[in-house]
This record gives structure tokens, sequence and C-alpha cells, in this order.
């Protein structure tokens, strides 16, 4: 069974529309090829995932990355990318990760399941202790 994470943005409770482009280029110059699913990124020869996305859409408010690899640049791409708007991110029901404040932004029944016994919800503030968490 392979591993997904998934990724959404949201603003006052609706999506928050990304520019596309701007989320490819967090995982620049690491892309290796872009397919009609998104594109795939490789940082060694034992280090690489792929981004699912609509690259045909000029914004986005989600996307997901399949066997996130565990190489410390996937996951500063991922922080940097969060910092542009106010993104979830979690897999499989099993945790959700948030920067700080960004709770205000989701919708209400995502507000509810977080709120629940559930999920564990972790609020991470800062690059090195978000990375730690994977690395």
């Amino acid at each position: 069974m392979s591993v997904t994470l998934f990724f959404q943005s949201h603003l006052h409770g609706e999506n928050q529309e990304i520019p596309t482009q701007t989320i490819v280029e967090q995982f620049e110059p690491f892309i290796t090829r872009r397919d009609e699913f998104g594109f795939e990124v490789v940082y060694d020869a034992q280090n690489s995932s792929f981004v699912f996305i609509d690259l045909n859409l000029d914004f986005g408010s989600h996307f997901s990355i399949n066997r996130p690899c565990t190489d410390r640049r996937l996951y500063v791409s991922i922080y940097n990318l969060m910092q542009l708007g106010n993104f979830v991110f979690f897999w499989g029901g099993e945790a959700f990760y948030l920067l700080e404040g960004m709770q205000a932004h989701l919708p209400e029944d995502m507000q509810e399941l977080l709120g629940g016994d559930l999920m564990e919800v972790r609020i991470v503030t800062d690059l090195e202790g978000f990375v730690d968490l994977f690395v």
C-alpha cells in the first residue's frame, strides 16, 4: 500500500485558488517529467515522488503527492508551498499538519472533524520542525 499526501487550500471556508505555475515552481529544479496527471520530482536514485495536479488549469486549490520520499528537499518545497496559501496537509485520515492560523479558513465540516477525537492535529510554525516530522 502506498501513501498519498493530500493538500487543500482554503480561504474563509471556500477553496483558495493558487496559480498552478506557482505550485509547480516550488518543486523546480527537481521536476524530471510532466504528463496529463502532473509531474515527477527526482532528488536522487532513491528519492522520487509524483505530484498529482491538473497542469492545464491556471489555478488550483488542491493537489496530492503519491509515495512521498524521505528527501529533505521535498518537505522544504512543501513547507514553502504552504506559505503561499492557507493549506491543510493530510493523509488517509490519520493526521493533519497545519501552519499556525490556518484553522480559521477551513470549511466548517473540516473544523468539526479536526476538533474531534478522530484526528491528530499538529501545528507547525517553523521549517525545521516541519521537516523533522518526516525526515
